[in-house]
């Protein structure tokens, strides 16, 4: 093999085939798990209590007293912020991406609305949860 296939092939992370064959495995209430499953003592969180880091770009008006407002908002309501990204698309328009930590989704979703009130602010373009993984 190839040096770049033979490190991929030996990696230490399950394939993406792997983890589907658990979920199916999960799903299907089957006993002979390769992984360790105890359905008893499953809790299914509620958006509320879930907790997580998560970037969120918008497409806003190319203005200082944008960003202003923006930030205003997120640390009014005590929103961790802990990157800014500003890419200017034309004259009037900027993407806006930043880095929000430790926060519920539903304290997400309601300052997000609140976000989209702002005139400044023409849309929310993506919102994607980070995923932390420890070793």
């Amino acid at each position: 093999m190839g040096c770049l296939v033979s490190a991929l092939w030996e990696t230490e992370f399950p394939t993406a085939s792997a983890i589907v064959a658990d979920i199916i495995s999960i799903i299907s209430n089957k006993k002979d798990l390769a992984v360790n499953y105890d359905d008893k003592n499953i809790k299914i969180l509620s958006k509320d209590e879930i907790q997580g880091d998560y970037y969120v770009r918008l497409k806003i008006k190319n203005s200082s007293d944008a960003l202003v407002n923006i930030t205003d908002l997120l640390s009014g309501k005590n929103i961790k912020i802990s990157s800014i990204t500003e890419n200017k698309i034309n004259e009037d328009d900027t993407a806006l991406l930043f880095t929000i930590r430790d926060i519920g989704f539903s304290s997400l979703s309601f300052a997000l609305n609140e976000l989209k009130s702002l005139s400044q602010v023409y849309e929310i373009e993506n919102i994607i949860k980070i995923e932390n993984y420890e070793a």
